[in-house]
């Protein structure tokens, strides 16, 4: 039971490196981490809370924090609230990623070279935090592309 928009980025993580140990890392309304062997099996998922869930989940749950935009914050405290729950919100997922994929890493790829891709709509503002070995917004689609490439082939059933 996995869902398709992982599948997608697997698919079109496996082709763009080939025989590659991959993390793919998708930025959207959920953060996943998505694990792929060099084989191009699929392994497992890490599945959290994103942007702008934890966001709303903030903004709905609290009686006077509101909803703000999701920047890369300039500090790393906040001198006003909205600037505080940006700072909050970045660095959240920052170091979730980077604790995770080392994590993923030791246990799953000990010996091995991985590539870690960022994708979704909140990559970019990682851009310059060394998360990723390659940033690729749209890999989901990518995948979709080679899946739909792969159906016409007659290589899916």
């Amino acid at each position: 039971d996995v869902g398709s928009d992982l599948i997608a980025g697997a698919m079109g993580a496996s082709v763009i490196y080939p025989d590659q140990a991959l993390l793919i890392v998708d930025l959207g309304t959920a953060t996943t981490i998505a694990a792929v062997n060099s084989k191009g099996e699929y392994l497992g998922t890490v599945i959290m809370p994103g942007f702008k869930t934890s966001m709303e989940a903030l903004k709905n749950n609290t009686a006077q924090l509101p909803s703000v935009s999701i920047v890369k914050p300039k500090d790393t405290i906040g001198k006003a609230t909205k600037e505080s729950i940006q700072i909050g919100l970045y660095y959240m997922q920052y170091a979730a990623l980077k604790e995770l994929t080392v994590q993923i890493k030791s246990q799953y790829f000990p010996n091995e070279d991985i590539k870690i891709v960022g994708t979704g709509g909140f990559v970019r503002l990682f851009d310059k935090a060394y998360l990723f070995d390659d940033i690729r917004p749209d890999l989901v689609l990518e995948g979709l592309f080679v899946c739909l490439q792969r159906n016409r082939e007659g290589l899916l059933s």
